[in-house]
């Protein structure tokens, strides 16, 4: 064998090495962009039951119902006694809680807020309540307005509504005199 035959066998085969380099590169570049593609893509969520049917899936944003949902039970773990749910509220909101709700059990007191109405402002959120304390069989309510602040945190079991509760403050009443003077 000459070696020119071998050095033309050699050079076949290193065209055809890189021929087959460029071509398996381009198809990985390839099929990398389509599973960046179909990884974007919101999955197909097929509900099983007596009729088979594609689920729709719903949006991450939160919407006013579902803001005003999370304060009503939000409120209602801050506040009231019976109620225990720390995973809606901020570790600052469980600390005033427990230590509110000791002072009220020394007392042997019992608080409830009834929720009125929910108001949302630009920057705030104004919740209406009525606060019901009793001690056995006596009751007092009182008009209660909070001011409300809340963040966004990820949704999880616990607490689906992706919110949690970060501060309240009592809103002091505003005493006016009605109808001239006293």
């Amino acid at each position: 064998m000459r070696i020119t035959h071998t050095w033309a066998n050699l050079a076949h085969t290193n065209s055809f090495l890189k021929i087959t380099t460029i071509c398996l590169s381009l198809t990985i570049i390839l099929l990398g962009c389509l599973v960046f593609s179909l990884s974007n893509k919101s999955p197909l969520v097929i509900e099983r039951g007596c009729l088979s049917k594609k689920v729709v899936l719903a949006e991450t944003e939160h919407t006013p119902e579902e803001i005003e949902s999370f304060l009503q039970e939000a409120i209602r773990a801050r506040f009231n006694s019976d109620i225990d749910s720390p995973h809606l509220l901020s570790v600052t909101e469980l600390k005033k809680r427990t230590l509110e709700q000791k002072t009220l059990k020394k007392q042997s007191m019992n608080q409830v807020l009834i929720i009125e109405k929910i108001t949302f402002d630009e920057n705030n959120v104004v919740v209406h309540t009525n606060r019901l304390i009793s001690v056995k069989d006596i009751r007092s309510a009182f008009i209660f307005k909070l001011r409300v602040k809340f963040a966004k945190i990820r949704r999880s079991k616990l607490n689906p509504y992706g919110l949690i509760l970060t501060d309240t403050s009592h809103i002091q009443p505003t005493f006016e005199k009605q109808g001239g003077t006293q």
